[in-house]
């Protein structure tokens, strides 16, 4: 399930992004300079509208928006209860 969020994760971090390189699913948005740990705010924003979740504090770490992957995974636990 997690499989179908990853475009429209791409797709959120474009605009946001400091870097204009590719991004695919594996691609390490942080360690990369694709976006900054202060950018992360604003994509936890933007994923908890797009989705329809919310995303506390205390459920996620840094490690889970490493890639749109693992931010895909984050949202299908978030969906699944």
């Amino acid at each position: 399930m997690a499989d179908e969020y990853i475009q429209q994760i791409i797709d959120i971090i474009r605009p946001i992004a400091k870097s204009r390189d590719p991004i695919e699913a594996h691609t390490r948005i942080i360690e990369d300079g694709i976006i900054d740990s202060l950018s992360v705010i604003n994509l936890i924003m933007e994923i908890e509208r797009a989705f329809e979740i919310k995303i506390g504090i205390m459920d996620v770490t840094i490690n889970d928006f490493e890639t749109p992957a693992k931010i895909a995974e984050v949202i299908d636990r978030k969906k699944r209860g």
